[in-house]
This record gives structure tokens, C-alpha cells and sequence, in this order.
């Protein structure tokens, strides 16, 4: 079987999570320890740079819907790290994750 067919997964995966679909897409980004999953449908949701705090610093995610691409930024323009992922592979590396969520107009964008 291949992965992702629905059949068994090719490497049993320890840590499992039901707060995002199995096969959402995240973009993961980790400062000093503390891990934060920003789903790709939230980004694309916001139709604007999206603002947000991790470990205490501030970042800002810019989606480009035309691309696909997102590129994380600290308060002073400096790019932070981050990798787009599987919900389920970005938290069986980081099962203590934080998931972004935020209210735009009357909708609720990504998961609490």
C-alpha cells in the first residue's frame, strides 16, 4: 500500500492528533522550544499578512495565493524558519503544539 491511499501508513506514527484532518497542510513554525501550527486554509482564509505572537516575539505570516508560498517574518523584517507540513507529521514531531486560530469578519479561521 502507499501512503496516503487509506491503507496502513508506510512508518506507524506514535503521537496522533484529531484537532486538524490528518492530511491538512500547516505551515509549522518553532521559536525557543515552543511550536505553533498555522493551517494553509486559515492563511488563505485571511486574504492579508496574518499577525501573531510566539514565544513571546512577534510574527508575521505573508501568504502568497498565487504561489503558494509563505514566508514567516520577526517584528524587524527578519525571516523565521518554518516548514509546510501534514497536520499529522508536523505533531508527531511536536505533539505540544499550538494551533493558530483567529476571528476575520463573522468567521472563525483555523482551530483553537
Amino acid at each position: 500500500m502507499r501512503p496516503g491511499d487509506g491503507g496502513a501508513r508506510a512508518t506507524p506514527i506514535s503521537a496522533v492528533s484529531d484537532r486538524l484532518g490528518v492530511k491538512d497542510v500547516v505551515v509549522g513554525v518553532a521559536i525557543d522550544n515552543r511550536y505553533k501550527a498555522y493551517p494553509l486554509e486559515a492563511l488563505r482564509k485571511a486574504k492579508s499578512a496574518v499577525n501573531d505572537t510566539l514565544a513571546g516575539r512577534r510574527i508575521t505570516l505573508h501568504h502568497d495565493a498565487a504561489s503558494g508560498a509563505t514566508v514567516v517574518t520577526d517584528a524587524t523584517g527578519n525571516e523565521i524558519p518554518s516548514l509546510v507540513a501534514y497536520w499529522f507529521a508536523w505533531y508527531a514531531f511536536h505533539p505540544d503544539t499550538e494551533i493558530f486560530a483567529a476571528q476575520v469578519g463573522a468567521d472563525l479561521i483555523g482551530k483553537q
